[in-house]
């Protein structure tokens, strides 16, 4: 069956078009040709068989969509208790994270209540009270760091000022240090276990950003850039990224390395801010404005897909 499909195959089409591509045409063969004696026998092994026109017919229209096309039709055809189950977990997680996070807020300002009352005192040098207002202990880091991971979570949260509060209140390099642990860790669990809500935002309205990200000829390019602009939404590049469906190291390194950017753009914006440093900070909204042009290496890059 296998040599027939083949023969087929290499017979001189009515319409052809010329397709750039670096598959070798032997690849390209078994590839096909295996996918059809795949479906032929899953076909046979149906109870009841569809009629053979059905067949043809779905065989037809699978061959114009794309692997993230067929994964959609799966996830619509998936159990809709299933469904409901993990919705109103990660409801529930949203809820408790959005809980966890406003307390974690409230008793951080508490903490840094007595310091907050020092740049109101008239009679201290101002480099003291900068020393001393970005002194840091321990449980203060990793309270910012969970507060991050928290806001990162949670669609619509404003993570990115609690970013630049961390440059305010540890400096550029331990506000960087928080930032990139809370905004890495808090982008990883969002595409990794809380994507079925974002999953429904961002796919409710077609979305070229969206698109260009899931059919990019580098996806592991993109989604690092989409990490790194701050002006794109975590939760549009989460979900592409869980779309793509890279393995959970994969994915961990590309939150990482996208962080990367981003935190040193909100640490040393903050720091510039409460200390007073207005070019440094320019210089940084600048920066900030230029890697929006990133965006259109993402365009670019899947039209050299097609």
């Amino acid at each position: 069956m296998k040599r027939l499909i083949e023969e087929v195959l290499v017979e001189p089409q009515t319409s052809q078009s010329t397709i750039t591509t670096q598959i070798p045409a032997a690849f390209a063969k078994e590839i096909v040709s295996q996918g059809i004696i795949d479906l032929i026998t899953f076909w046979l092994n149906q109870n009841p068989i569809l009629p053979p026109r059905e067949a043809y017919q779905i065989f037809q229209q699978s061959r114009s969509l794309t692997p993230q096309q067929l994964t959609q039709i799966i996830f619509k055809e998936a159990p809709q208790g299933d469904r409901n189950e993990k919705k109103r977990f990660e409801i529930t997680s949203l809820i408790c994270a959005a809980i966890l996070g406003c307390l974690l807020l409230v008793f951080l300002v508490m903490r840094f209540e007595p310091k907050i009352q020092l740049l109101f005192n008239e009679a201290a040098e101002r480099q003291w009270i900068i020393s001393h207002f970005q002194s840091s202990s321990p449980i203060d880091l990793i309270s910012f760091s969970l507060l991050i991971i928290l806001f990162s979570v949670i669609p619509g949260f404003p993570a990115s000022i609690i970013g630049i509060v961390a440059g305010i209140c540890f400096g550029h390099w331990l506000g960087f240090m928080v930032n990139v642990i809370g905004i890495t860790m808090g982008n990883f669990i969002a595409a990794t276990f809380l994507n079925t809500i974002s999953n429904h935002w961002v796919k409710r309205r077609p979305n070229r950003l969206y698109a260009d990200l899931v059919n990019m000829r580098h996806p592991k390019l993109g989604v690092v850039i989409g990490y790194s602009i701050p002006f794109i939404p975590s939760m549009l590049v989460n979900v592409a990224a869980t779309d793509l469906k890279f393995s959970p190291p994969q994915l961990f390194s590309l939150c990482l390395t996208g962080s990367l950017v981003v935190s040193a753009l909100y640490s040393f914006s903050g720091d510039a801010l409460f200390k007073g440093n207005f070019r440094l900070l320019a210089l940084l909204l600048v920066l900030m404005a230029a890697l929006v042009t990133l965006v259109r290496v993402i365009h670019i890059d899947r039209k050299q897909a097609r």
